[in-house]
């Protein structure tokens, strides 16, 4: 494999200007031939829906930098030749895979169409799982450009949280009475317990397990199907990187397989269980070489979980000069949301050994 080669992310996204107005519009116009009335309405940060002057729609990417169109057309290639469905990349009047505008790379991809992920749907997730696996074995196999991690390695990020509780910890100190001080320290020393835990077998894990090329971002917006449940579209490679695969697997089941209902601090995401049954069943019924056994999962799941229930606390951090109540109260809402771990878990009881 050729080295690391990260992404130039130095350059700012255009403005998202929707209508006929993007000030790199025109030139993208002449380059694909979209005709003078195309119009570019905004997906995202990085993509718009483009209409063109004869009704065609399609949807044009930024790319940040020339390394990372490179990385992810290439990608793109390479799945398709494995029979994955990527996005169909529309190649400029020139013949070029995407076009260069002011330091920026843009591609133009046809408009998935079909259906997008309905996790009441069994046949979605179990076809979300299979194209899961079938990515991971062609990953195994991949011989292009990488790409470094976008985000820490978990064992990194269970440890940059601990770090997070202690400071959190001295910084009340002085500022409470000690019943109070020994009922929040008592609240976090449960929560850095639970990332311990979660140290110990991520740094066991990352140790003896190859990091592949994962996916990075599987969830809903990443894939589309047809009529029969069918997956015709595997998209949103922007955070693919070298990692381990259950990465990949624990970012799938809390995001395609949570219980139906609103997602709310009120009331916190659950596993379905027989969602989680179901994908697990039809991953590892494709199961590649040197894929992660289910067991490992929790830790990956639960690193996540409490980095998301401890996401107040470092806002809280980062502003420890105003008011220590803010402190303390974004302490219990830490330990209010941390405390569902165990019920969150539940769904993979099962897998646990």
């Amino acid at each position: 494999m050729d080295g690391p080669a990260p992404p130039d992310s130095s350059v700012e996204p255009p403005a998202a200007s929707a209508g006929q107005g993007a000030p790199w519009l025109e030139s993208l116009r002449r380059a694909y031939g979209l005709g003078d009335s195309a119009r570019a309405e905004p997906l995202r940060p990085d993509a718009w829906s483009i209409s063109a002057s004869d009704g065609s729609r399609y949807v044009m990417r930024r790319f940040r930098g020339r390394a990372a169109a490179d990385f992810e057309t290439g990608l793109w290639a390479y799945l398709r030749r494995g029979c994955l469905p990527p996005p169909d990349l529309i190649p400029t009047g020139f013949g070029a895979p995407y076009v260069r505008q002011d330091g920026e790379c843009f591609g133009l991809t046809c408009e998935a169409g079909g259906y997008g992920f309905d996790r009441g749907d069994p046949r979605h997730v179990e076809a979300a799982a299979v194209v899961l696996a079938r990515y991971h074995r062609l990953a195994l196999e991949y011989a292009g450009p990488l790409r470094l991690a976008c985000l820490p390695y978990p064992p990194a990020a269970a440890g940059g949280l601990r770090a997070r509780v202690a400071s959190a910890l001295a910084l009340i100190g002085p500022h409470l009475q000690t019943a109070e001080y020994l009922r929040l320290e008592r609240l976090l020393a449960g929560i850095d317990c639970e990332l311990a835990k979660c140290h110990e077998v991520l740094a066991e894990v990352y140790a003896r397990t190859p990091r592949i090329l994962i996916h990075g971002n599987f969830g809903p917006e990443a894939l589309s199907f047809d009529g029969s449940g069918r997956a015709v579209r595997l998209d949103d490679f922007s955070r693919a990187s070298l990692d381990v695969a259950s990465v990949d697997v624990a970012g799938a089941i809390s995001r395609l397989c949570v219980r139906d209902g609103p997602l709310d601090a009120q009331a916190p995401r659950r596993l379905a269980g027989e969602r989680v049954r179901l994908f697990l069943d039809a991953y590892l019924g494709e199961r590649h070489p040197g894929a992660e056994a289910g067991g490992t999962l929790p830790a990956f799941l639960a690193i996540a979980w409490l980095a998301e229930a401890l996401r107040g606390l470092g806002a809280a951090l980062e502003s420890r000069a105003a008011d220590p109540s803010l402190l303390v109260r974004a302490i219990d809402d830490a330990g209010q949301r941390a405390a569902g771990l165990k019920a969150y878990l539940e769904a993979l009881d099962g897998f646990n050994s």
